[in-house]
């Protein structure tokens, strides 16, 4: 129990030695944790959720943290359209997921809707083959030694995984198996 008692005090001492010896408890925390969220926010894109857990973490009143972000979305350090478009971008090219999967991680960070449909749409289709064929590829290979008909269930099912749609699985498991030919 000290020994949190004594990360909270560290980690409280650490945003407030930030600000030039102003360790007035109210001011110092809001003005610091501001400047800091907004670094976090500068780094990378981030949603209304993740800021809010990471206010969150850093011990920020509920009051206090919708103030900041609200003002974050008012200077354009948070758009969660812009955040969805850049994160099913990057979940499509790194992480070689499909839409649903995609749009399932997006509901998880409560992104709105309309926002996951135009982040969706904004996916090159090209890409989208592609990524979807190498990874097909890759597991067929892997999957040689099986029956034909255990390698077409578990490269159905590992496709599924990975979050693309039923129909370009089935398309994309027959070019592959006639190509294999």
């Amino acid at each position: 129990m000290q020994i949190l008692l004594l990360r909270e005090w560290v980690r409280k001492t650490m945003i407030c030695s930030d600000m030039q010896g102003n360790n007035d408890e109210k001011g110092c925390d809001i003005t610091v944790v501001r400047a800091k969220i907004e670094m976090y926010c500068s780094r990378a894109e981030q949603c209304v959720s993740a800021v809010r857990k990471k206010l969150q973490q850093w011990h920020v009143p509920a009051q206090d943290a919708d103030r900041i972000v609200e003002g974050l979305e008012a200077e354009g350090f948070i758009d969660e359209s812009r955040f969805a478009t850049a994160f099913a971008h990057d979940r499509l090219k790194f992480g070689k997921c499909g839409r649903n999967k995609i749009r399932y991680e997006l509901y998880q960070k409560h992104i709105a809707e309309k926002h996951v449909a135009d982040a969706l749409l904004s996916l090159d289709e090209q890409l989208y083959a592609d990524t979807l064929h190498s990874v097909a590829q890759a597991k067929f290979r892997a999957l040689k030694t099986l029956a034909p008909d255990e390698q077409r269930r578990k490269l159905t099912v590992f496709l599924l995984s990975r979050g693309f749609e039923t129909e370009l699985i089935y398309k994309e498991i027959n070019r592959v198996i006639k190509n294999k030919e």
